[in-house]
């Protein structure tokens, strides 16, 4: 069974991070109650959440925490290993991170745009499509108000016509009825003189009797013997001196006849005019219902036409442009604001690609970079010094490196033409002025650093006691626990020896002690 524990400070929060095997075991707890912050979580995400708390990649955590010989020279990195390995230790992989949030982000928007783009197409084709469908309506509701108003005026006409048609109808009927008054009055007037003429009438009538029955007389005179007043035998005498009585006296109804003539001429006249007058009132009466006749027939086209007016104003065209206005007010209220979006989501990208540039490789990296490189070149340069090694690293801001000897003249030494100590030395004060850059720069410390077989490749003894006697200064000045960890028992002196054997199929862990000075 093996179990570690350490204890990490972030801020005003206290973690306890618990490891172990057989059984395996990985637990965080955060603060004085030291609860565990999720026991169920899977193995990596309860790494992610330890490199959270650290603020951290895994990889530089390793390269400052601990130190081995498996570990690549930042010499024989490649240019983009190296520049990542400074970007993580001067924090600034943040702006790298942030410059692929924001790369991110603007292929995102870009996307958006496209497909809010495409969205504005269909809005401005559906808006085309209802404002057309809009005038269409708005002219078939035009033509047929037109229409409508058209047919009303044709029909009010129509009314007009027939009411002043009417009208003069009433006229001719109110004339005929005047007429028919005075008519009325001259048929009474005209059988009252008829009535003063009737006599002659009479008198004619008798005459014409008397008159008649005298040349009856005459005629039976004529032709008979016997005598038609006394009836005794008609001689010659006797007849003419009748003959004679009855014409004399049938001259005497002529006179009387020439003496009524006149009268009775003014009689029949008098009759005829009031005939004349019955007739031409009987003309004009039957006129007169014409007339009525007429203007029935013109009240009922009037009230036809009136009916047909109410309905035709009545009558509505079912199209409701009302709906159409507040679809298409939506459309375009929703291509306007997708239009908005569009252009904050350009005015984003602009901005976002504005801040590409700044968080690119020649911008805040550069600045930075430009600044920080001579701080970390200073604190190599400072072990190089104080191991006693008189050679100069410079790292470039293009992660080129310079190394130069300073015994006599000043010469560029190539990295693999140092013997392995040398080498070995340069390493060790890289690797060190990286942890006080991570310090320095990141507000990051550790009071634990682990070295792995870093001096099991034949390192000679006067590099070694070099290295060693520096990190004794650092667990002293520093308050730093180094754990070495070797394969070989080098002649040095440290602090706690600790030293595990084989024996049979056991381990056993040998300490030794040793007062330092």
């Amino acid at each position: 069974e093996l179990e570690t524990e350490s204890l990490i400070t972030s801020g005003s929060d206290r973690y306890r991070i618990v490891r172990g095997m057989k059984p395996n075991k990985f637990e965080i707890y955060k603060n004085d109650n030291f609860e565990p912050i999720n026991s169920e979580a899977t193995k990596s995400l309860m790494q992610g959440v330890l490199l959270e708390i650290i603020m951290m990649n895994s990889k530089m955590f390793k390269s400052v925490v601990g130190l081995s010989s498996k570990n690549q020279s930042f010499f024989t990195m490649k240019l983009p290993d190296k520049r990542k390995m400074l970007e993580d230790l001067f924090g600034l992989e943040k702006f790298a991170e942030l410059s692929t949030e924001v790369k991110t982000e603007i292929t995102s928007l870009t996307t958006d745009i496209k497909v809010m783009d495409n969205s504005v197409s269909i809005y401005r084709k559906n808006v085309e499509s209802l404002v057309s469908k809009i005038d269409d309506m708005e002219r078939i509701k035009r033509e047929d108000s037109e229409a409508k108003e058209k047919e009303l005026n044709s029909l009010r006409n129509e009314i007009e016509v027939l009411t002043n048609e009417a009208k003069t109808v009433m006229a001719k009927r109110k004339e005929l009825e005047a007429d028919q008054e005075v008519l009325k009055k001259d048929i009474e007037d005209g059988i009252a003189k008829v009535k003063e003429y009737l006599h002659y009438e009479k008198d004619y009538a008798d005459i014409s009797i008397e008159k008649g029955i005298l040349q009856d007389k005459l005629e039976v005179l004529e032709n008979t013997d016997v005598c038609p007043t006394c009836f005794t035998e008609l001689g010659s005498e006797h007849k003419e001196k009748h003959k004679k009585e009855f014409i004399e006296k049938i001259c005497e109804i002529n006179k009387r006849f020439d003496a009524i003539d006149e009268g009775f001429d003014i009689l029949k006249k008098k009759r005829k005019s009031v005939e004349d007058l019955k007739a031409m009132y009987l003309r004009q009466k039957t006129e007169i219902e014409t007339k009525n006749l007429e203007l029935k027939g013109y009240s009922s086209q009037v009230a036809r036409l009136k009916g047909s007016i109410s309905l035709k104003q009545a009558s509505k065209l079912e199209i409701n442009v009302d709906v159409l206005r507040s679809e298409l007010s939506g459309l375009e209220g929703a291509c306007r604001a997708t239009e908005t979006d569009i252009i904050g989501k350009q005015e984003t990208i602009e901005i976002d690609k504005v801040l590409v540039g700044i968080l690119s490789d020649k911008g805040v990296k550069t600045f930075f970079m430009d600044n920080l490189l001579p701080v970390l070149n200073s604190k190599i340069n400072s072990y190089l010094e104080s191991f006693e090694f008189p050679v100069r690293v410079t790292i470039n801001p293009d992660m080129s490196t310079v190394i130069e000897t300073l015994e006599g003249r000043v010469r560029e030494r190539p990295y693999g033409l140092f013997s392995g100590g040398e080498r070995k030395m340069i390493d060790v004060s890289v690797w060190l002025a990286f942890i006080d850059s991570v310090k320095l720069f990141m507000n990051w410390n550790c009071n634990v650093l682990f070295i792995d077989e870093l001096f099991d490749d034949g390192t000679d003894l006067e590099t070694l006691e070099k290295i060693l006697y520096k990190l004794r200064d650092m667990t002293k000045v520093e308050n730093t626990h180094i754990s070495i960890i070797s394969h070989k028992n080098p002649d040095v002196k440290f602090d706690i020896k600790r030293c595990a054997r084989k024996i049979c199929r056991f381990s056993v862990l040998e300490e030794t002690y040793n007062s330092m000075v």
